[in-house]
């Protein structure tokens, strides 16, 4: 043991020592135990080391002194006591679910989900092979969910999951497999159509299109209406900004300068006529890589009918068929194959 504990409630002012005696011929040492409350219970724990002796030896008595033999005090709960030792864990989390719930062309969501005999928080780490893509914490038992991005279209995925507790234990890595989906090309322009439900133009259908373009950093959206001729008192209308908040910018077009690779501009277009209006679909656009200038996008399943075409090297490739990812130059203008 490490401390000998005692409860003391004198009835007035006094010192108070105690004094362990021991077998073995080992001298006394009376010990105090310092200022007391008179009249309350005064909760005592004395380190045995500040008695001085060996405690190998056996105590068969505990003196209580320092007082003058007038003074009555009470005395309780006398007993020896240490630290509880702190528990090792030594055991290793165990993965109850590791599963992929969402799957897209680039993306996929992973849930996971461990139990730790400590009830304490577990960390999650994927694994690409030995590249690490992605990592959560929560406590054990519930569920948490980590998104692994950057994946490429139609590739299966092995990935490995283990999961460690905070006292550095690691579960059995297992395996989490998937196939990601098809690749999700983004249109860049289109075209639709409106039929006017009331007024002057009442079942007249207003058509047109939509179009972004890029160039470097820069990024344009142009709507046009096709049978403007038909539709009384049309009027070119706005652009309607909805990619940092809301703006609206006057005319058929608009172009966000400076924009960053990834970014998503999302924009729509009202048309103003007599007795009505209309605002088209919101449409959006991610920014390519700037330093791609002036480069018009094409699909890699895409079937090349053009002649004329080279890369970037200036050797001439198939007149027709599929091309691989990539730049080229295709009848003069230049075409990055996603």
């Amino acid at each position: 043991m490490d401390y000998l504990h005692i409860d003391i409630m004198p009835t007035q002012a006094m010192e108070f020592g105690i004094t362990p005696i021991m077998t073995g011929g080992v001298t006394e040492k009376s010990t105090s135990v310092g200022a007391l409350t008179a009249g309350e219970w005064n909760s005592i724990d004395l380190p045995l080391a500040d008695f001085g002796f060996d405690f190998s030896y056996k105590m068969f008595q505990l003196k209580i002194d320092r007082g003058t033999g007038v003074e009555t005090v009470y005395v309780d709960n006398i007993y020896f006591w240490k630290e509880a030792s702190a528990v090792v864990d030594t055991e290793a989390p165990v993965i109850t679910k590791a599963e992929a719930t969402t799957v897209s062309d680039k993306k996929a969501t992973l849930t996971l989900s461990a139990t730790d005999n400590s009830d304490g928080n577990v960390t999650f780490t994927v694994l690409n092979g030995t590249e690490q893509v992605g990592t959560a914490t929560v406590k054990s038992g519930e569920e948490a969910t980590v998104e692994i991005t950057s994946l490429t279209p139609e590739t299966a995925y092995t990935l490995s999951v283990v999961a460690k507790d905070k006292s550095g234990n690691e579960s059995t890595a297992q395996e989490v497999t998937f196939t990601t989906t098809e690749e999700v090309v983004e249109p860049t322009s289109g075209e639709g159509t409106y039929t006017i439900p009331a007024g002057l133009n009442v079942g007249k259908e207003l058509a047109y299109t939509w179009a972004f373009t890029q160039t470097g950093s820069d990024v344009n959206v142009t709507f046009a209406c096709k049978n403007a001729t038909d539709i009384i008192g049309i009027v070119d209308g706005y652009v309607f900004d909805y990619t940092d908040g809301f703006a609206e910018h006057e005319g058929l077009s608009y172009t966000w300068n400076g924009c960053t690779e990834g970014q998503v501009i999302t924009a729509a277009h009202k048309w103003m006529f007599a007795e009505g209006d209309f605002v088209t679909p919101q449409f959006t656009y991610t920014v390519l890589d700037p330093t791609t200038t002036g480069i018009s996008s094409l699909n890699v399943n895409s079937r090349i009918e053009a002649g004329n075409i080279y890369d970037l090297q200036g050797r001439k490739m198939s007149a027709n068929g599929k091309l691989p990812k990539g730049i080229y130059i295709i009848n003069g203008s230049k075409f990055v194959i996603k």
